[in-house]
């Protein structure tokens, strides 16, 4: 553990913040609930990298901080929170302060979690907590979604990167705090049934209404973002996903669900519960959506 100015500037120089690695400016302090959070969402994804003192818009802008000058007292308490031991290094870049928190990836027994949550921040990686332990086809299934999702190996084509520069485009700071409740519990919900084994079921049906019902909402969101002048290349996450997912969808149902049920009938009943539980939370958010824009 010794982060050097080198390996710095490469994560600066980096276009946005990866699966492993996350900035956040906290020139004077930072909120610990939502540091918890993100050492949650980090291990779960795998561990990885949390910087304080960068600013987490691009370009990247090295502003330094003075939160949590007790590193011990930091180290002591994420231990106490969080039951897994997570280093925090100090250092100076242009005789700025910054800190590195290095978490690791979760434990092999089941998820990390904060106040009951299991925090995490792209949805492609709960495909890849669902298929521990499947049976081999359906798992290799799992693998060629996930292996789209991650751009087929190039950083440039992985889907939560691509979303998270037109989050930067349309100047948009998603937060908990901010966020509809309706899509909170969207979210937890898939979650906890990807973390829990014994949903393992529920979340392959689950995961598979969002393969059926996304080239739609993809494809009429696109539409909107080209009414607002965005370019193909902005809105390029929602125009892939209008095309991609359809082919997705068909092979979920072929190469996943149906040799789950044909191997054991008796699952039919938790994918379709997991199915229905989706559909339910994604029609409470569009009905929020609805209401707020005064299309109730």
């Amino acid at each position: 553990m010794n982060t050097d100015r080198a390996q710095i500037d490469a994560w600066l120089w980096d276009a946005s913040e990866g699966q492993h690695l996350e900035f956040k400016e906290a020139k004077t302090q930072y909120d610990f609930g939502k540091l918890l959070k993100y050492c949650v969402a980090l291990g779960n994804e795998g561990g990885g990298k949390l910087v304080l003192g960068v600013s987490d818009r691009v370009p990247r802008e090295v502003v330094g901080t003075i939160a949590y000058p007790d590193l011990q007292d930091l180290q002591r308490k994420l231990l106490s929170k969080l039951h897994i031991r997570i280093d925090v290094e100090e250092i100076s870049y242009e005789t700025r302060r910054l800190l590195v928190l290095h978490v690791p990836g979760r434990p092999l027994n089941g998820a990390l979690s904060v106040d009951g949550c299991y925090w995490m921040r792209c949805g492609e990686d709960l495909v890849a907590m669902t298929q521990v332990k499947l049976p081999d086809f359906p798992k290799l299934e799992l693998a060629r979604n996930y292996w789209d999702e991650m751009g087929r190996g190039n950083v440039k084509g992985m889907h939560g990167p691509m979303l998270g520069q037109l989050v930067t485009t349309l100047d948009l700071s998603p937060a908990i705090e901010t966020t509809a409740w309706e899509s909170l519990a969207l979210a937890n919900a898939m979650t906890a049934m990807a973390t829990q084994r014994c949903y393992a079921w529920h979340s392959v049906g689950a995961l598979g209404v969002i393969e059926l019902t996304a080239p739609g909402r993809s494809a009429h969101t696109a539409r909107a973002l080209r009414r607002i002048g965005l370019s193909q290349s902005e809105r390029r996450y929602f125009d892939l996903h209008a095309v991609l997912d359809v082919k997705h969808s068909r092979d979920w149902n072929a190469l996943a669900i149906k040799p789950l049920v044909a191997e054991d009938p008796r699952r039919a009943a938790a994918l379709a519960e997991g199915a229905l539980m989706r559909l339910s939370c994604g029609e409470r958010c569009f009905a929020r959506y609805r209401r707020h824009f005064g299309l109730a």
